[in-house]
């Protein structure tokens, strides 16, 4: 073993099954079911663990991504051989100029994508993909696949409730699993994600499953985001009622003061990757006050969206297998939830979900300030082969498949461990996917109401107000705050004789425009934001 990042999900059961004591180093571990298991070593595994192993007997070398990508693993060829790291910036010697980048990544950047599969935004430096293996035995060397989500035979239970016991299974198992023995926080907005990964936690190892009792420990503390300034953007209301019902300590952060451009881009972005987040200075702040706090892991409800929400709908699964009378009530009860009217109901819940299960690619987003030589097609997005499976299924799985999920993770996993703080996501846990990718779409989505599975099983555990809620509270009040009202300036300076134009990848007059709709109240679209970041980062690196 030469490289190790992350932590095994099972360990103590695989240190049992190995008759090994607690005492023996995960490395070790790694070593003993390898030579059980070889190639066959990745399969079984849980956790984040992503590793280097050298076998000198067999001339191999094995390194392993895990299956979401949360740690990373990078690597470069040369006649000397292969380099191999965590981090692409371990692998960039000399300067590295414009023409080192790959513009398949620069476009995916600008169009808000993640960078192509196996690519980084540098080329001839590659990624080990997430759920794959690098294998290098001789002159050979290949990724081999040995995970992703698949559609399994669907799940189907006797009731609601049977399907909410099934999710409270597998997550009491995951949770049992991620649970720290060190002094611990849990990111608690007014959303079900965070809040169930809360409950989750906050009972783990009780029998009785009453968060009250085991909550009662003070190494679980539960951080909330405040805006008092702006009370339409503040859930630190409902997350302190869900902390309160849990009987978990608060730390609370003032969010209203750190919005977006609070601190200008080029002190935030990384040699790695132009990836930067909106709320990254308050991301900052957090961890700061993490380690005052000394608090070393930070869990975040980060996954929940894709197992459980997004655009995922029934409707057009109904309509195929001829249940009009259950479809046309339920559009009936979803219309007092949605503004825009009947059509706008059918063109979002029937029209779009048909045309993506009829042509299975994923076409560029409307971004007008991509150069037209990049249009219509982002090149970095793989192409979607059929499924044959119903429409509600398919989308389950290409959401749950969405490459920007190991690329966003990764970045925040490296900038909280910057901070020594080790940034955990219960539910990017592949045990919880395959679950999410064997449900029936009823059990996500219902009527207008979003994860569906998720409020009936932690119904009487979680707040009335939270188990009702038709959304969450979300921070657009912030973001307006720093693009539009304090931060214009700054982002003014971005598109001033920007890079991007001179490189060939952005039409400036077509950016600008958008940002002054987006100032006008004219378009609610801030994808003009990953342009500004790959600005910042390419003014900033070269």
């Amino acid at each position: 073993m030469v490289h190790l990042e992350g932590g095994l999900a099972q360990r103590s059961s695989l240190l049992r099954r190995l008759g090994q004591a607690e005492t023996c180093t995960t490395g070790n571990l790694l070593c003993l079911l390898y030579e059980q298991s070889e190639l066959d070593l990745p399969r079984q595994l849980a956790g984040t663990a992503a590793f280097i192993l050298i076998d000198p007997r067999r001339r191999r070398l094995l390194a392993v991504r895990d299956r979401l990508g949360q740690r990373g693993l990078f690597f470069r060829r040369s006649a000397e051989g292969i380099r191999l790291a965590p981090r692409v910036a371990d692998l960039l010697t000399g300067s590295e100029g414009v023409a080192d980048l790959s513009q398949r990544a620069l476009v995916a950047q600008v169009c808000g994508d993640a960078p192509p599969p196996r690519e980084t935004f540098y080329r001839g430096i590659e990624a080990v993909e997430a759920g794959c293996f690098l294998l290098a035995e001789g002159d050979r060397v290949e990724q081999v696949r040995y995970w992703r989500p698949e559609l399994a035979a669907m799940l189907r239970l006797s009731s609601d409730e049977a399907y909410g016991e099934a999710l409270l299974a597998v997550l009491d198992e995951v949770m049992a699993d991620y649970r720290s023995e060190d002094s611990a926080a849990v990111a608690l907005s007014s959303g079900f994600d965070s809040t169930a990964v809360a409950a989750s936690l906050a009972s783990a190892g009780d029998e009785e499953g009453s968060p009250s009792t085991a909550a009662e420990s003070p190494s679980l503390t539960a951080l909330l985001w405040a805006a008092p300034e702006l009370p339409e953007a503040d859930e630190s209301p409902l997350a302190g009622e869900v902390a309160d019902r849990l009987g978990l300590d608060r730390l609370t952060l003032r969010a209203d003061h750190l919005w977006p451009l609070s601190t200008p881009l080029a002190e935030r972005v990384r040699r790695d990757s132009p990836l930067c987040g909106f709320y990254e200075d308050l991301w900052q702040e957090t961890c700061r006050r993490l380690r005052q706090a000394e608090i070393s892991v930070l869990y975040t409800g980060v996954g929940g969206d894709h197992l459980f929400g997004g655009d995922v709908f029934d409707y057009l699964d109904r309509l195929a297998t001829g249940r009009w009378v259950s479809l046309a009530r339920d559009l009936r009860r979803h219309r007092r939830w949605s503004p825009g009217g009947t059509l706008r109901l059918l063109r979002k819940f029937l029209w779009a979900p048909l045309r993506t299960w009829w042509r299975p690619t994923r076409w560029a987003p409307e971004v007008p300030w991509l150069a037209s030589a990049h249009r219509p097609r982002v090149p970095s997005i793989e192409g979607r082969r059929r499924i044959l499976a119903s429409p509600g299924r398919v989308q389950r799985l290409w959401t749950l498949r969405d490459p920007l999920i190991p690329s966003l993770v990764l970045e925040m996993g490296q900038r909280a461990a910057a901070h020594g703080i080790d940034l955990r996501h219960p539910l990017l846990d592949h045990r919880l996917f395959e679950l999410a990718a064997a449900l029936p779409p009823s059990q996500t989505f219902s009527a207008g109401e979003r994860k569906v599975i998720l409020r009936r099983a932690f119904a009487g555990r979680l707040p009335a107000a939270v188990l009702e809620s038709r959304d969450k509270i979300y921070p657009t009040p912030i973001l307006r705050r720093g693009l539009v009202e304090r931060g214009q300036a700054q982002a003014r300076e971005l598109m001033r004789q920007p890079r991007v134009v001179d490189l060939g990848l952005v039409d400036g007059v077509a950016l600008r425009q958008a940002y002054d709709d987006f100032c006008a109240g004219r378009s609610r679209s801030s994808l003009f934001w990953h342009t500004w970041t790959l600005e910042a980062w390419l003014r900033k690196y070269f």
